[in-house]
């Protein structure tokens, strides 16, 4: 088993002169952070530099994202109701329909080893921390007409699955189903829920997933 990382919470960002680096945000602000060295997250030792942040990216870029549909009540309810409203940030290709691109606040995790056919008991000892998401969708090519029950093309345009801005780890974080999530546009709170709300935990999620695969 990894031992637990330094860090309770950690960015990655590019500094002044444009190098990318792993750090702690200061006093609870994203305008300046404790570097941390190295390039694993499992690894990431800490410095006594600070640095100022110029640009925040995404904490970490996984090789394999898994999505689970439907997990909160309250939006299963919603669902039949479309909801539009594209980021400012994010380029919207005339392919994507940008007229019916949707929202969705989503709670990540982050694995920080392989795993399989892991118990639900002992799914805690799998995650490395979590952090927000937003499950960008184009609800245009989400049409039974359009995608044939198949929901990848409608949620893999480039940048349509930004997260961050920082990893909490899973010691800070403790019982991952009492999180507060709110989607705000334009500073509006447009979607609100709580992860006690979820109708799989994310300890149930990541052993069901496990189940006979890495």
């Amino acid at each position: 088993m990894p031992s637990p990382p330094q860090w309770k919470s950690v960015i990655r960002f590019k500094d002044q002169d444009g190098h990318v680096l792993y750090g702690e945000p200061e006093d609870g602000s994203l305008a300046k952070a404790i570097v941390y060295e190295g390039n694993d997250l499992l690894s990431l030792t800490k410095t006594e530099k600070s640095a100022e942040v110029a640009e925040i990216l995404a904490p970490y870029v996984p090789d394999t994202i898994l999505c689970i549909g439907l997990n909160y009540k309250g939006h299963a309810k919603e669902a039949g109701n479309t909801i539009t409203g594209p980021y400012a940030t994010i380029d919207m290709p005339p392919e994507s329909h940008a007229g019916n691109i949707d929202y969705e606040n989503e709670l990540c995790f982050v694995v920080s080893r392989d795993a399989k056919n892991v118990s639900v008991d002992e799914a805690p000892a799998y995650i490395l921390g979590y952090t927000a998401g937003n499950d960008v969708s184009s609800r245009t090519w989400q049409a039974p007409d359009m995608c044939g029950g198949q929901f990848s093309y409608a949620k893999n345009f480039d940048a349509f699955c930004p997260i961050g801005p920082a990893i909490v780890s899973a010691a800070a974080v403790g019982d991952p189903q009492t999180l507060d999530i709110v989607t705000r546009r334009n500073r509006k709170a447009v979607q609100r829920s709580n992860t006690s709300d979820m109708i799989f935990s994310v300890y149930e999620i990541l052993s069901f997933l496990s189940q006979g695969t890495t």
